[in-house]
């Protein structure tokens, strides 16, 4: 009995040992990624011409919609392809204290959320459900992340109708 326990400890030791080992990281090359581009916008509306990131981007061309509100009420317009695409807004706040979201998805029993909201300076909160008012107290970029609810069923894909306003 006594034997097989240290035959026990040994094997426990081992593991620690052989899990703990990291190894060496490999470098990663500082411009392996391909880099975001942003979309061209319309000049009169502000609304990117595409609703999508440009195709040179195989990273995210077909994962990421991303959209740009500029004025203090827009309406903007995504439509959504694939179950696993989601949409980001950049919303630039300067003088505004508060910021209100609707999405108004075409169809019936759509599966599209505000699942995340990320702040200036990189924090998140969320997720959100299909309408947000939400407190900005920091000046800078705001980014909107609308995208599934893993936790719901319904159709992802169509299009969205997404109202944003500051106030």
């Amino acid at each position: 009995m006594m034997l097989r326990i240290h035959r026990y400890v040994l094997a426990f030791s081992w593991c620690l040992c052989a899990c703990g080992h990291t190894g060496d990281p490999k470098p990663v090359p500082a411009d392996s990624a391909p880099a975001i581009q942003k979309p061209q916008l319309d000049s009169i509306s502000g609304i990117p011409e595409k609703d999508s990131v440009p195709a040179n981007n195989s990273g995210t061309a077909d994962s990421i919609i991303v959209l740009e509100a500029k004025g203090n009420r827009d309406t903007l317009h995504a439509d959504i392809q694939k179950d696993y695409q989601q949409v980001h807004i950049q919303v630039p706040v300067a003088g505004t204290r508060n910021l209100a979201v609707q999405l108004n998805p075409e169809g019936r029993e759509r599966n599209v959320r505000i699942s995340q909201i990320e702040m200036p300076d990189g924090k998140t909160d969320g997720p959100f459900g299909r309408t947000m008012q939400y407190k900005t107290l920091k000046k800078g970029v705001y980014t909107l992340i609308i995208a599934r609810s893993n936790m719901a069923d319904g159709i992802v894909k169509g299009p969205v109708g997404i109202t944003i306003q500051k106030d």
